[in-house]
This record gives structure tokens, C-alpha cells and sequence, in this order.
């Protein structure tokens, strides 16, 4: 195995290497390969030089398990989820957005916050949000 590299694909780009290898092995003809994968000629062409020049590699995104460009800090995540924890308890996504804004300085969106404060375990959907409250003010 020394000098194998592992290349993780989905199931959509092995299909389309499969495809693509039956194009090289003249079992299938450009066109009916594009038709096959819904894409134009010339794109399965660019595909199959691709698969030619650099491999199977070439098929897989170049942008995979890279981060996104437009991703916050992880500074910042850390200081509004403190905030949240500490100043905004009481608050859901939405308010506390804008009082983050309005008192903090600090933009984000509410459904960014919403997404980080139930990773973080401090909201909860709604419906179990409510199943909480009801147990901890009836019930207790």
C-alpha cells in the first residue's frame, strides 16, 4: 500500500468516474457519457482530460474539507456564546441578535446564533424548549 493515496469521493463523483473510464475505454461515446450525466459535451471532455492528465482525483471538488471564506473567527463565536450565556440567558436567537448588535457592537446574524447556541446547548427547538419550561415551572 506505500505510496496509495486515499481519495474520499461521494457516490455522485464515482458515478461519474465510472462514466468516465467507459469514455476512455471507448464503451461509451462522449455524447451519450453527457447525456448519461446531464452535463454538455465540452464539460465531459474537460472531465475526461482531467481523469487523463492528473487521475481520479481530478473528479473530486477542490474546495472539500476546506473551511468557508465567508466562516467567523472562532474568537468571536467563543465571545457572543459567553455573552449569551452570561448577559442574554433569557433571550432567543432573535433578540438577542439584535441587543449583540444594539448594546455589543457585534453583528450576526439570528440564525447563525440560533445555529451556535444549540450546538453549544443553550437553545433548543421549540418544541423541546417548551417540554423544559413546562417541567421545570409546573413540575419542580
Amino acid at each position: 500500500m506505500a505510496g496509495e493515496d486515499i481519495i474520499r469521493m461521494s457516490l455522485k463523483d464515482l458515478r461519474r468516474l465510472k462514466v468516465l473510464y467507459a469514455v476512455l475505454d471507448k464503451h461509451f461515446t462522449q455524447k451519450a457519457a453527457a447525456f448519461h450525466l446531464d452535463l454538455s459535451e465540452r464539460q465531459l471532455r474537460r472531465l475526461v482530460k482531467s481523469v487523463r492528465e492528473f487521475g481520479d482525483s481530478s473528479i473530486v471538488h477542490r474546495g472539500r474539507d476546506r473551511p468557508s471564506n465567508r466562516r467567523l473567527p472562532e474568537r468571536f463565536k467563543a465571545r457572543v456564546l459567553k455573552l449569551c450565556d452570561k448577559k442574554y440567558v433569557d433571550f432567543g436567537p432573535t433578540l438577542a441578535a439584535e441587543k449583540l448588535l444594539e448594546l455589543d457592537d457585534m453583528r450576526i446574524s439570528r440564525e447563525t446564533l440560533r445555529q451556535w447556541l444549540m450546538t453549544a446547548g443553550l437553545w433548543w427547538k421549540r418544541g423541546l424548549m417548551a417540554l423544559y419550561i413546562f417541567v421545570v415551572m409546573v413540575l419542580v
